[in-house]
Order: C-alpha cells, then structure tokens, then sequence
C-alpha cells in the first residue's frame, strides 16, 4: 500500500491577529479541499492571535475561506489559496461592509507550503 508522504502535500498555515478593543467570532469556514490541521477557533479576543493550519492530499493546491464577525455588523473575511499552477494569493480577503476597520497581510512562504498573516484593526480615522 502507497501512502503519501505528507511533507510533500500542499498546506496552508495562517496567522489571524485581532489588534481591535472587541471580539471575533467565528461566522463560516469552508475548505473544499483539504482537512483542518488545525481547525480556526470559535473567537479571538482583543488582542490574541491564532494560527489555523489546513493541508490536502490534492498536489495541485489548497485554499481556505474564513469569516469573523465584527461589532456594528461588519465581517472579516480571509481568503488563503496556493496551488502549483498559479500563485499564493490573499486576494479577495476584506472587510465587508468597510465600517472603520481594516485587514493587513503578508504572505511569508508560497506554493506546496504557504504562510500568510493576517492583521484587524481599526482604520485609522485621519
């Protein structure tokens, strides 16, 4: 029997901090393809940061879409994909509706193994 060495297979980790004064919370997650290595957590305090990690055994890629809800009805919405014919990307990650808050990212590492980092705050009102 063949089993895939897991160091080979395409992977997400990314890095969630909430640099605002309320909570997150966990609205939606999708992984169409792929499992939680581990899975995003129910909120993040102010102030704390997460990192969620997710891995397929897909060898074209993974991507991963998750949504924290903000006060006053705002959502963050994270978008993480790597797949090997095309680049890492965050795009498409925002905040929905703009309501004084703002994500930042960065991407670390891209394709079979991607590292991105995510940062809320509020926008700075000057």
């Amino acid at each position: 029997m063949h089993t895939r060495n897991p160091v080979a297979c395409p992977s997400v980790a990314l890095t969630i901090r909430n640099d605002t004064s309320e909570p997150m919370v966990l609205r939606d997650s999708a992984l169409p393809e792929g499992r939680w290595v581990l899975p995003p957590p129910p909120s993040l305090r102010p102030g704390e940061a997460a990192t969620v990690a997710a891995s397929t055994g897909d060898d074209l890629g993974i991507g991963i879409r998750l949504t924290y809800s903000l006060p006053g009805g705002a959502r963050a919405i994270f978008l993480a994909q790597t797949y090997r014919y095309g680049d890492s990307s965050v795009d498409g990650t925002r905040i929905e509706p703009d309501e004084g808050y703002v994500v930042h990212t960065q991407i670390d590492r891209r394709f079979p193994h991607m590292c991105a980092h995510y940062s809320v705050s509020l926008q700075d009102p000057t």
